[in-house]
């Protein structure tokens, strides 16, 4: 039977689901019969879903840099371009005189070349009074900055402002701050620091020329600092996590892959994992593959072609080593989302040692590259707070401890948990 310990008092519930039922640790039930209430934000990504594109190579995928996304389309960032492609547009196949795909050369924009900026990080994207903007952060002999273009069918580009930071590798905008703060990294290699900026949206929406106004606000420091190359960064939706990739070289000690900080407290959450555990952005930094930036967007919808999942990470071969001869540049774009799957009868309560064993054990009513939990109570004590517990239709006669806000998924059926 289903167990909650508040305090000294033990209560028992016996749960059937058949819609979904957000659990809190702190002694609140929440049932929402079909869709989940939106009060309760679930933005931490972490299960691997697979790759796609896997190690491609196509009219975006030389050296790319970062994506980002309005309501319908990639914006997707090289060292010296910028795209925009429609969402329903394969990824897998793509040019720049295909039907919706608009792209721009850095090096077509004089006002930038002239300024000696010479390469594009990963962008962010952020609507004010009806029109999206798009910023992509600038590196190069002059400086760092910020870059403004239209989020539109033109990519028209607007503005830049010079901010004082030793590198720009990403910006990205808090997405549930209606003053749309934005963050970027100051350095590189040693990242303590996060610094935020107000931006003054009003004036880049309806100035006269339009201006790109920043002023520094606060700094998060984070606890551990990043000591790798910080490619990327993205907030979650409800503005508490804030993603950062990082790419730590040839060095066996250091970190490549994904970290994930509260944005409140600059403490670490969560880290990936290489070639392992549910958390897996598996990288060989020795054979040259290099960790890029990252974009947050829910495509369980099924709108974009062979991509699901909420987190989108790139990992790319570098074109540039020439000591080992590469003639391909192939891109793996890798795809995350925040769930578990429960699943009584083809479950196993182990947690897979590599990509193998999972590709091994994983049944085929399973779409993720992930074997499903047998039990509920081990993937709940497996999961992150937050996380989705998708439980396939069935009996569970097991006890249940809840320890940390999960949301519950009957799948197919009615789900009973308890005896």
């Amino acid at each position: 039977m289903a167990r909650r310990e508040p305090n000294i008092h033990r209560v028992v519930v016996r749960i059937v689901l058949s819609g979904a039922l957000l659990l809190f640790a702190q002694g609140r039930l929440l049932w929402a019969p079909g869709t989940v209430s939106a009060q309760q934000s679930y933005e931490t990504y972490y299960r691997y879903i697979k790759d796609y594109p896997s190690n491609r190579a196509t009219g975006w995928t030389e050296h790319p840099q970062g994506a980002t996304h309005d309501r319908d389309n990639w914006y997707i960032t090289q060292e010296k371009a910028l795209w925009r492609i429609p969402v329903e547009h394969d990824l897998n196949s793509v040019s720049n005189s295909d039907p919706g795909v608009v792209k721009v050369d850095l090096d077509d924009l004089q006002v930038l070349t002239k300024a000696r900026f010479n390469h594009f990080g990963d962008p962010t994207h952020f609507e004010y009074g009806g029109k999206g903007f798009v910023l992509v952060p600038l590196e190069g002999d002059g400086g760092r900055g910020i870059a403004v273009f239209r989020a539109d069918a033109t990519l028209n580009y607007v503005t830049y402002r010079s901010i004082k930071q030793d590198h720009a590798a990403w910006c990205a905008v808090d997405p549930s701050d209606p003053e749309g703060h934005l963050y970027s990294a100051p350095s590189y290699d040693s990242a303590s620091d996060i610094y935020k900026y107000h931006v003054d949206w009003e004036t880049l929406r309806y100035g006269k020329p339009p201006e790109l106004v920043l002023t520094y606000e606060s700094s998060l420091t984070l606890s551990p600092k990043v000591v790798a190359g910080l490619q990327g960064g993205k907030i979650s939706p409800d503005g508490k996590l804030l993603y950062l990739s990082m790419f730590g070289g040839t060095d066996d000690k250091a970190f490549s892959g994904i970290r994930v900080y509260d944005i409140s407290t600059g403490k670490l959450v969560r880290e990936s994992a290489n070639g392992s555990g549910w958390f897996n952005y598996e990288i060989h930094p020795k054979s040259f593959q290099v960790a890029e930036g990252l974009v947050i967007w829910d495509l369980d919808d099924g709108r974009a072609p062979g991509i699901r999942g909420q987190l989108h990470v790139f990992m790319f071969y570098h074109p540039d080593v020439e000591i080992v001869k590469l003639a391909r540049d192939g891109v793996y774009f890798k795809h995350y989302d925040g769930a578990m799957d429960v699943d009584g009868i083809a479950g196993i309560d182990k947690q897979p040692k590599n990509l193998a064993e999972v590709i091994s054990r994983k049944p085929t009513t399973h779409p993720s590259l992930s074997v499903p939990f047998k039990t509920v109570g081990f993937a709940h004590s497996s999961a992150w707070i937050g996380a989705r517990i998708n439980i396939q239709t069935g009996s569970y006669p097991e006890t249940l401890t809840l320890t940390k806000p999960v949301k519950l998924v009957a799948k197919g059926g009615t789900v009973t948990i308890g005896k």
